[in-house]
This record gives C-alpha cells, structure tokens and sequence, in this order.
C-alpha cells in the first residue's frame, strides 16, 4: 500500500499537481518514516511548491545546476504572480496586473515546454518548432 502511495505520488509530481503529490508523499512517510525516497521526494514538492505559490526560486542553486550539468533539465514549478488574463477590448486577450507590482518583483515564471539539447538528437541536424496563433 505505502509504496503505492509513492507511485501515486510520483505520478502527480510528473503531472505538476503538487498539492496531489505533497498529500501522497506525506502519507507514505508517515507510514514508512524510514523511507528515504518518500522524504526526498516530500522535499521536492514542497519546494516546488512553494515555488508555485510564492515564486520564492533558489535561483543559485537552478544556475550551479546548469553549469554542472551537460544539458540541465531544471527541476521547477510555473509561477504565476499577480496577473489575469482578460479580454481588451479591441486588441484580444491580455494580462494585467491584480495588484501594484514593485520594482523587481517576479511576475510569472514558465518551464519551457520544449526542450532538445544536440545530445538528444544525434542524427537531427535541426529541430524547429511553428508556433503559430491564431
């Protein structure tokens, strides 16, 4: 049962759905204390949480990350601050602000969606994307 509660809760991990993750995590080490990929794994999420919810981003850590590693695949969550999309009259949908927004404060934070290193395709000489809008 435990270790199907850490399946589930990888599964939602890899979904995004943190909150999902953080209650299938904490469930498994609450029955197996002793598990350590069930603590490192309710560690994780709750960063990413915290990520979601606050924006608060180790970005230290995320750029030590990507001079370590060969082709870094950044581990975080999307971080949408204090914006909403609205139709403007005339001109489509935009994003405005909810709220005054200091000086240097982070708005919205994205995970590319899309990402190929030279690694990945070693027979691809080029790899493109369209991405048109309507």
């Amino acid at each position: 049962m435990t270790w199907a509660l850490i399946r589930r809760g990888k599964a939602r991990y890899g979904r995004r759905d943190w909150k999902g993750a953080k209650e299938a995590f904490g469930t498994a080490v609450a029955k197996l204390p002793d598990c350590a990929d069930a603590k490192i794994s309710l560690g994780k999420t709750m960063d990413r949480l915290k990520e979601a919810q606050y924006g608060c981003y180790d970005f230290l850590s995320i750029f030590k990350h990507g001079l370590a590693v060969a082709n870094p695949r950044h581990d975080v969550a999307d971080y949408i601050g204090p914006v909403k999309e609205v139709g403007i009259s005339g001109m489509g949908k935009g994003l405005v602000a909810t709220r005054n927004i200091a000086v240097g404060e982070l708005v919205v934070a994205n995970k590319a969606f899309g990402l190929v290193y030279k690694a990945d395709t070693p027979r691809t000489r080029i790899w493109t994307a369209n991405m048109k809008v309507p």
